[in-house]
């Protein structure tokens, strides 16, 4: 039997998709059940441009979390997910969700003994916890566990590192 007689009537063969993307790099002659299968992927790609698809069964999303072993609505980044980027001298960062109607994200900084965050403007409040590591401000100095809130509209003054850190951080874009 052949893949588009053992699949179930109202599923076009997954290749049509292909097909019908011009992905495939076939410019040959089609039967009339494969040509049929890439008119019912062209259905398919038509509900999702215009906003016509229906939602995803409830089935589709307990399997994916049976299968993550997580629920709908909850979102894990393990520690070596993600990218790293780099802000400057041995300062980088790792954006772990963006809310971006509320001009927010969360995300983590690791700063390099002697790095600097310099002065900067915050356009919302910002949560920071310190992870690992000490860090100075003026002449204060915070460690593991600190916790710092930055109240919207005043300017946060530079921010060095001591020694290796790592902080998290909920605020700004």
């Amino acid at each position: 039997m052949s893949d588009r007689e053992t699949k179930p009537k109202d599923t076009p063969d997954a290749d049509a998709a292909l097909r019908y993307l011009g992905l495939d790099g076939d410019d040959q002659d089609r039967d009339a059940p494969a040509e049929a299968d890439i008119l019912a992927w062209a259905d398919h790609f038509l509900a999702l441009e215009t906003g016509d698809a229906p939602p995803p069964p409830a089935a589709l999303w307990e399997s994916i979390a049976a299968q993550t072993n997580i629920a709908p609505g909850i979102r894990t980044v393990q520690s070596d997910d993600g990218i790293w980027e780099t802000l400057g001298d041995g300062l980088r960062r790792k954006i772990v969700h963006i809310d971006a109607d509320a001009g927010r994200a969360s995300y983590f900084v690791e700063l390099a003994k002697g790095s600097q965050l310099p002065r900067h403007e915050h356009p919302v409040d910002e949560h920071c916890v310190v992870l690992e590591g000490t860090l100075r401000i003026g002449s204060q100095t915070f460690g593991a566990g600190a916790y710092q809130f930055a109240e919207r509209g005043h300017p946060h003054p530079p921010v060095i590192a001591e020694t290796p850190a790592l902080i998290f951080i909920h605020g700004p874009l």
